[in-house]
């Protein structure tokens, strides 16, 4: 018993739901209401054709038969809309920008991002049937607006002339990102907006469904059946009576459509204070501060005092061969040492010649 009460009860739930959205989209249709169907004339023709004319008396939902009612229904998922106007769009950034401090930091950033769409609908022409009423009415926008808008919305529609009904949809929300980031570099981020406006209209069927009731004053077998049971009271099927078209009024709606759409960021890192100064120009014979050295001007500089021209002062002499046990071979008698070394292994230091006068 505890199964079958259990499997039983989500199935209640289930159809409690879907009753309660079919209403919510579905009313139920008058005679007078039913008189105004395109294809009204049609259906009283099928029940003089069905059962005859005479006197008669016409009506819907009647109390004794609440198994076959009549509705008027919102039955589309969604109702496409136009452009009357084509969407304008516009463009336009902006920088945020922030400066870390630090060996090791991390540049955050706290930006909108998302879409969001403005809708202002105004019913310009009421339907016939459901006069007064709200219905539950999902729409899709037409192409033509940034990437990433979102093209569909649900919205409580009053079919009452110049009735007015706003929805918003999408969501803007705020987003924040943190970067790595080295000392003394500068981060900024850059962040699109794009905005869009333009002027939607929409038609929103509503249609009949269910049973009109043909009572009659006097009892009566169908025509086809002139031997079978008379009844007072006959009911005719309007969907296999009427075509769609045939039973349905419309609800037109117009008006305009907002949307503001943030996204597409990039971040950039540059040093700060990008701007390089030239480097100012060094005089002839100024030293380098880094290494030493002298400017090469192209022009040789004189010699120091003593100095041999021409000749490298610092140039080592030749030196002796040396011996197999490594040490310097004894000069020859009458020949006098090589230059650059004594006997002992040592060179000498160099004088400079005087000049010569």
């Amino acid at each position: 018993m505890s199964t079958s009460m259990s499997s039983s009860m989500p199935i209640h739930i289930q159809w409690e739901e879907l009753f309660d959205r079919q209403i919510s989209n579905c009313y139920p249709l008058s005679i007078d209401q039913a008189k105004q169907l395109p294809g009204w004339g049609k259906l009283e023709q099928y029940a003089k054709d069905t059962w005859g004319d005479g006197g008669w008396n016409i009506v819907t939902n009647p109390e004794d038969f609440r198994d076959r009612p009549a509705n008027a229904c919102i039955e589309v998922a969604r109702v496409p809309l136009q452009w009357s106007q084509q969407p304008q769009c516009s463009k336009s950034t902006a920088e945020i920008q922030g400066k870390s401090t630090g060996t090791t930091t991390k540049v955050a950033f706290d930006v909108e991002q998302g879409t969001e769409a403005k809708t202002s609908l105004s019913v310009t022409r009421s339907s016939s049937i459901t006069t007064s009423v709200s219905f539950n009415v999902g729409f899709s926008l037409p192409g033509g607006l940034d990437a990433g808008v979102d093209t569909s919305f649900s919205t409580t529609l009053t079919n009452e002339q110049s009735k007015t009904t706003e929805s918003t949809s999408g969501k803007i929300n705020k987003q924040h990102y943190e970067f790595d980031n080295e000392d003394g570099k500068q981060c900024k981020m850059t962040v699109e907006t794009s905005d869009c406006a333009a002027t939607a209209i929409g038609r929103i069927p509503v249609v009949a469904k269910g049973f009109v009731w043909f009572n009659y004053e006097d009892k009566r077998a169908p025509k086809a059946d002139p031997n079978g049971g008379e009844h007072y009271k006959y009911s005719a099927n309007i969907e296999q009576v009427l075509s769609e078209a045939e039973r349905t009024s419309w609800i037109e709606v117009q008006g305009p459509v907002n949307t503001v759409t943030k996204a597409n960021y990039e971040t950039n890192c540059s040093k700060a204070g990008t701007g390089k100064k030239a480097a100012p120009k060094k005089k002839v014979g100024e030293k380098e501060k880094e290494g030493g050295k002298k400017p090469s001007s192209g022009v040789s500089a004189p010699p120091k005092k003593g100095e041999p021209k021409g000749k490298d002062s610092k140039k080592p002499a030749k030196t002796s061969p040396k011996s197999a046990a490594g040490k310097p071979a004894p000069a020859k008698p009458g020949v006098k040492a090589p230059a650059g070394k004594t006997p002992s292994g040592k060179r000498p230091a160099v004088k400079p010649k005087p000049a010569k006068k």
